[in-house]
């Protein structure tokens, strides 16, 4: 049943066919069935079911205590990819949080493969964080990546040096970052062409070096495959991949109404490929919307995105869009946040952000700083994680009496996002949508859908 799906032998769909295949029939060795339960549900992501995927992984979960320990990583590991998937960052936290208390504290890994287990469990996390702007994170795991690379028997076939390379483009290291991209050994250039085109383009355009992206994006538009298809390995080039580099292009030379002709082909890659295509298309018509004065589809689409306005990637545009509306507050607010996260060590991090705000001009850029400096001089020094009322550490202890005081949460709130119950009540993002979910089945509460994901969703207490 060998599937060689990530060079382009074999399309995703056809490598979830044969494993539905597969698993149809009675497996009676439970590693076996993990294997292929595993995955079953890293297709299903990729081909955006995730229903599916967590049914998938509800199976998994049954019989995780019966797994050969080179497998017990393997829960954690997909419930990390379905965070992803629902974008859910503090649950892409909490799964490799899990998967160290696997290999640290329960020690269930066996000893010679402790540092693989690590190192992807690093990986794992500083892919979160970069894709969450959380560049401290990403940065601490990037260093703990090079460290147990080198002793690790996937150093034949990715390299470390292509996410530091994308943590120096995240923080607006531009140049640093392409000259050690064009530094990077020859076979590792070959071995993740599609990756180091990607990133190569994408610095170029931050450079403003836009004819020479576009020799790379032409290329990788001839190496696109047929569709929308997900890039699912090295070698594998999407159309929506093109895309995304299309549209940040388009920002860079402000040819606006090229922004949304990306956008629409990231939201149609989005009805058959993984998910976080919406969020990318998402990403740019925010910019656009942003760039020329648009501020209720900005609005629509960053409450769309962050309707907790949690998300550290959303800070800045929810400054730029509060500015728009004229509340000076919220857009000091929003902008501080972003600067406390960042400074002093990040400071190309807010340039970067704001490169394409053709909205502001240098004096609103200029006084939002100012006004975000004197917001941080006035803030008390440890702000409040959740509001005054939460919790204390010793409230609420036990399932039943944990749900009861979620349900009084709701008598003085009436509406709670998962976000706010996971502050209020100090517990785990699983542990909050099981409490919303039971409370929901039991009639207490309603949830109101804002889109299908739950991170998008608030809950109201019934009347």
């Amino acid at each position: 049943m060998g599937v060689a799906f990530d060079d382009g032998a074999c399309t995703v769909e056809a490598a979830l066919d044969a494993h539905e295949r597969a698993l149809a029939a009675p497996v009676a060795d439970v590693d076996l069935r993990a294997s292929l339960l595993r995955n079953t549900a890293h297709f299903l992501i990729a081909v955006n079911r995730l229903a599916d995927a967590r049914r998938v992984l509800r199976e998994l979960e049954a019989v995780d205590d019966r797994l050969h320990p080179r497998l017990r990583l393997v829960v954690p590991a997909t419930r990390w990819r379905l965070a992803r998937a629902d974008d859910s960052y503090p649950e892409e936290l909490a799964a490799v949080e899990r998967g160290f208390a696997v290999v640290d504290r329960e020690r269930l890994i066996p000893p010679e493969r402790v540092g693989l287990a690590r190192l992807m469990l690093h990986w794992q996390r500083l892919q979160s964080a970069l894709a969450n702007h959380d560049v401290r994170t990403a940065e601490a795991d990037v260093a703990a990546v090079r460290q147990f690379h080198a002793h690790s028997l996937s150093a034949a076939w990715w390299s470390w040096e292509l996410p530091e390379i994308a943590m120096l483009e995240l923080s607006g290291r531009f140049e640093e970052g392409l000259g050690r991209l064009r530094r990077l050994p020859a076979d590792v250039r070959h071995r993740q062409r599609k990756t180091v085109d990607v990133l190569e383009a994408t610095l170029l355009i931050r450079l403003g070096q836009v004819a020479e992206a576009d020799g790379l994006i032409d290329r990788l538009a001839r190496d696109a495959g047929p569709g929308a298809g997900s890039s699912q390995g090295a070698g594998e080039v999407a159309e929506a991949d093109v895309a995304a580099l299309r549209g940040l292009r388009a920002m860079a030379v402000r040819e606006l109404e090229h922004v949304w002709e990306a956008a629409e082909v990231l939201s149609r890659a989005t009805r058959t490929d993984h998910p976080l295509w919406a969020s990318r298309a998402n990403e740019l018509l925010i910019e656009a919307g942003l760039a020329t004065g648009r501020a209720p589809l900005a609005r629509r689409l960053l409450e769309r995105e962050d309707v907790d306005r949690a998300k550290a990637r959303y800070r800045v545009p929810w400054a730029r869009l509060f500015w728009q509306e004229g509340d000076r507050a919220g857009a000091a607010e929003h902008f501080a946040r972003a600067l406390t996260a960042v400074l002093p060590d990040y400071p190309g991090y807010v340039a970067r952000q704001l490169q394409f705000a053709l909205e502001l001009t240098a004096y609103d850029a200029a006084r939002l700083w100012a006004l975000a400096l004197e917001h941080l001089r006035a803030a008390p020094a440890s702000p409040p994680t959740a509001p005054p009322n939460a919790p204390d550490s010793g409230a609420a202890r036990g399932t039943i009496g944990r749900r009861r005081h979620l349900l009084r949460l709701f008598d003085e709130y009436r509406r709670l996002t998962r976000a706010q119950v996971v502050a209020l009540l100090g517990c785990a993002p699983a542990t909050a949508t099981r409490d919303l979910g039971v409370l929901v089945a039991e009639g207490e509460i309603q949830r109101v859908m804002t889109s299908a994901h739950l991170r998008t969703s608030y809950f109201v207490r019934k009347t």
